[in-house]
């Protein structure tokens, strides 16, 4: 498991590192061309005052040498000098050879004496020849000692910086451990939103919010789960209830017709068992909560078609005229499936609900606020005391009750029709005394051609 605590330690420790050998590796580079130039410039102030020595003779035939005096420096055999006249030596240093220490004037570097020098040869007008040699490694050890004493404090305060680092990040990630702490003590049937009693960190109060979002849709859907359950346990027992009843009662009856009337009333117990089966399934897939993502161009007027022409049968057993009115087709971008339940549980209640002999008339045009569904049937309608509740979930009004439903189909109707942002309406048409459910679909962007 990806820790953020150690990839956060082991990338600002990385950085630190190479922030330290960088830094290191310029205080090198640098303090090596600081000191190259400050004993260039010694070695050329040398020679510049060994000019000035006028007492020399140019002329003697001895050597001069210079010899180490008793008062000596640690740097003293470090250093070299000459002078010459022509091709003469007049004066050295004992460190210094015999021989020319330079060939050509300005800055050079040359071995002598087993060791590496760094030597400046000045030439004055009257061909006198100075020259001035430094060692190489008195400035190696400068250049060491002045990076150790910059290097050195960087190299102690590293682990303290990484100590520092390593506490921060754990400090500042502790508000995460005590979210997390509390989200662990949630349950699904106390899923309250998430409180802390301290200051919440900028960078985590986009997580508890959306935490506490979450929570209180799951609470929402758990709650409406157990309404749900609850609801379908209870509209489930009457028709089992009542199945199980005729079922006793063909077994014990020994008159045929009597098992007959039992055996009938148990298939239509089934049938109102199945439906109401099936009217449940179809709530929960279309319930608000789920989104509906499967979307394309449908066309509504060839829905309403073909399921008008499969309730013919049932509209004709009740000698009820049924006809569609569709002058255009009509195009409504939405869920083919749910556009389908939608239209054939409104057809179908209509006929349900129409007496015998009457009129159920679907309407559906293209105004200019949208597509237009009307189901409108010469039933008794829904009273308008009534008509705030029908879209509840089981419920059924007095006037329904003599009729097999489970009381889904308006409410199912309500959640697919929010699904599409319409507006549904129940009324009663003045002209015809028609009652009329409407759907007045949102004005579509593009359509079909």
């Amino acid at each position: 498991m990806v820790s953020i605590r150690r990839t956060l330690i082991l990338w600002l420790s990385l950085f630190f590192c190479i922030i330290w050998l960088v830094s290191s590796g310029l205080t090198y580079y640098s303090t090596q061309e600081n000191v190259a130039e400050l004993f260039d410039a010694q070695l050329f102030q040398a020679a510049a005052i060994v000019s000035q020595f006028d007492r020399i003779n140019p002329y003697t035939s001895d050597e001069q040498i210079l010899r180490q005096k008793i008062y000596s420096h640690n740097y003293d055999k470090k250093i070299a000098f000459q002078i010459w006249y022509d091709d003469k030596l007049i004066l050295r240093s004992f460190t210094a050879p015999d021989a020319r220490m330079a060939d050509a004037p300005g800055y050079s570097d040359k071995d002598f004496g087993g060791y590496h020098w760094r030597v400046f040869l000045l030439i004055e007008e009257n061909n006198r020849r100075i020259y001035t040699a430094e060692r190489y490694d008195v400035r190696n050890e400068l250049i060491r000692d002045t990076t150790l004493d910059v290097v050195l404090p960087l190299t102690f305060a590293l682990p303290l910086s990484l100590l520092a680092i390593w506490l921060t990040i754990g400090r500042s990630l502790l508000p995460v451990i005590r979210i997390a702490n509390i989200v662990s003590k949630l349950s699904p049937q106390h899923l309250d939103p998430v409180a802390v009693n301290h200051p919440i960190p900028r960078e985590i109060s986009p997580l508890v919010t959306a935490l506490n979002a979450l929570f209180a849709k799951l609470k929402t859907a758990f709650e409406r789960e157990r309404r749900f359950t609850s609801d379908a346990a209870h509209e489930l027992q009457t028709p089992l209830a009542s199945i199980k009843t005729q079922a006793q009662v063909a077994l014990r009856s020994d008159d045929t017709e009597a098992k007959r009337h039992a055996l009938q009333k148990i298939e239509e117990g089934v049938n109102r068992t199945s439906h109401l089966v099936q009217q449940l399934l179809t709530l929960a897939r279309y319930d608000p909560g789920v989104i509906m993502r499967q979307y394309e161009n449908v066309k509504l007027d060839f829905i309403a078609a073909e399921t008008i022409a499969d309730l013919v049968p049932a509209a004709y057993s009740k000698r009820i005229d049924i006809g569609l009115h569709a002058p255009e087709q009509v195009i409504l971008h939405g869920n083919p499936a749910g556009l389908k339940i939608l239209i054939r549980n409104l057809i179908d209640n209509a006929v349900r609900y129409t007496p015998a002999d009457g009129k159920v008339n679907v309407s559906l045009t293209m105004e200019n606020s949208g597509p237009l569904l009307q189901v409108c049937n010469s039933g008794p309608g829904i009273p308008v005391a009534s008509r705030e509740r029908v879209f509840e979930r089981f419920y059924r009004g007095e006037e329904s009750q003599h009729l097999t439903g489970s009381g889904l189909g308006l409410s199912i109707i309500k959640q697919i029709a929010s699904l599409h942002n319409a507006q549904i309406t129940l009324y009663d048409d003045p002209v015809s005394s028609e009652f009329c459910i409407s759907v007045e679909f949102p004005k579509q962007e593009s359509t079909l051609q």
